[in-house]
């Protein structure tokens, strides 16, 4: 009988517990090497995708709140981009009530 954990750990056939079970890094392999089970079917859809984004997402909120506690960056750099978009937002706001509520921004209606 093989252990589920070690088989898991090792990456290998949940059946035989030898061949690999990966043919890349989230790519399932069709068929074992060693005991010629289809694997075909065993999808697992987003899962690792997800998995993966959420370990690195964890990873990068971190590094932000340590960022934040160790050099806590003056307030006028966290509202910088804010200012920027609100400028742009109020601009199409402009064009939209002065050009019957049409949504192009100035940029394009320029050319």
């Amino acid at each position: 009988m093989v252990s589920p954990l070690r088989v898991a750990l090792r990456k290998c056939c949940p059946r035989c517990g030898e061949g690999a079970l990966y043919q890349s890094f989230l790519k399932v392999t069709p068929r074992c090497d060693h005991c010629d089970l289809n694997l075909e079917n065993a999808d697992s859809g987003d899962g690792p995708a997800v998995f993966i984004i959420l370990i690195l997402g964890g990873i990068v909120v971190a590094q932000m709140m340590l960022l934040e506690v160790l050099y806590a960056p003056p307030l006028w750099l966290h509202n910088y981009d804010r200012g920027v978009l609100r400028r742009r937002i109020s601009d199409v706001d402009v064009f939209q009530r002065s050009h019957g509520g049409i949504a192009i921004p100035h940029a394009l209606w320029r050319l």
